[in-house]
């Protein structure tokens, strides 16, 4: 055992091995659960050589192009698949992935320029952006197009050390102000256009140990735009209370969001004990950075991929059973 952990290296030499700092580390273990080191007697981190030469692999990708948070996502076999060059280098299919960064996003202003202003600390001009951006381009697209290209690389920004936290903040809060102004307008479409029979309702929420509220409001926004009433009940709720309001306000959907860090077993388990105290008939939509994580669908449960989705996959609900539900 001696011998074991003597191979093991401190959180400073893998910083120094990998060129990932300190601060990274310890953001992708509390989110991701990766590393996953051991302590020493004095509560020190201790990484294991086969998550060292992970993170070197990671790192090299992560050089390479690729966004950190989906490779924190993979299994060895896929990272190592990743690495293999194709068509003469191993940046040419990574860079991509992340969308194109230079894209115009919010009247005329490009993702990359956004995340400028973000990282700069420039919190009213990004503000004025995504509120141009919400008048030009609607709703669905805001979402799909600039907040959620523009949340992926600020996350890559903070996981890379170069983006302050007071930015992010900075950032979301923006985020969050635009998504409140999209709510509220979209609020007024559900219950205007049928005064005498009241559309569904959706029952929105994230469970134990998830506070980002993100999700939950661009979700709410977008399933009030095609025309369903919504309920948020806010963050880290447990699953007997989500239950309890779904049947005492005669939701006609369920829609928990799951945040990356969260253990797929035990989100699996939560989806399976939230559909149990849920009836038969009420759809269980599940949203949330957890899913491609995710390696089986329970039953009675639907995945949704991307929070975008939710537009489409409402629409098509309403169409057909949907729009005879309270």
């Amino acid at each position: 055992m001696a011998a074991s952990i003597a191979s093991h290296l401190t959180i400073s030499a893998v910083e120094r091995d990998t060129g990932l700092t300190k601060d990274v580390l310890r953001v992708w273990e509390r989110r991701y659960g990766f590393p996953a080191p051991l302590r020493d007697g004095n509560g020190e981190r201790l990484y294991p050589p086969a998550q060292v030469e992970r993170l070197r692999t990671i790192r090299r990708l992560m050089d390479a192009g690729h966004r950190p948070g989906r490779l924190l996502t993979l299994t060895d076999a896929e990272l190592v698949s990743l690495s293999r060059p194709r068509g003469g280098s191993v940046t040419d299919g990574g860079k991509g992935e992340a969308g194109d960064g230079d894209a115009p996003a919010a009247g005329g202003a490009s993702v990359a320029s956004l995340l400028a202003q973000a990282t700069g600390g420039e919190a009213e001009r990004l503000g004025h952006a995504l509120a141009a951006a919400l008048l030009q381009r609607g709703l669905p697209a805001l979402i799909a197009e600039v907040v959620v290209p523009l949340l992926e690389q600020i996350d890559d920004a903070r996981l890379r050390g170069e983006m302050p936290p007071f930015a992010e903040r900075l950032c979301r809060e923006q985020i969050c102000r635009v998504l409140h102004t999209a709510r509220g307008l979209a609020a007024v479409t559900p219950l205007a256009a049928s005064p005498g029979h009241p559309p569904p309702l959706a029952l929105l929420a994230t469970l134990p140990h998830d506070s980002d509220d993100l999700p939950l409001l661009a979700a709410e926004a977008l399933l009030l735009g095609e025309g369903m009433r919504c309920v948020s009940l806010g963050v880290q709720v447990a699953v007997a209370d989500i239950a309890m309001a779904a049947d005492q306000l005669q939701a006609a959907a369920v829609v928990p969001s799951f945040a990356a860090a969260l253990s797929p077993k035990i989100a699996i388990a939560s989806m399976e004990a939230l559909r149990e105290a849920l009836p038969p008939a009420t759809p269980l939509w599940v949203i949330g950075e957890l899913i491609p994580r995710l390696r089986r669908e329970p039953p009675g449960v639907t995945l949704i991929a991307t929070v975008p989705d939710i537009a489409q996959h409402a629409r098509s609900w309403l169409a057909t059973t949907g729009k005879d539900k309270p």
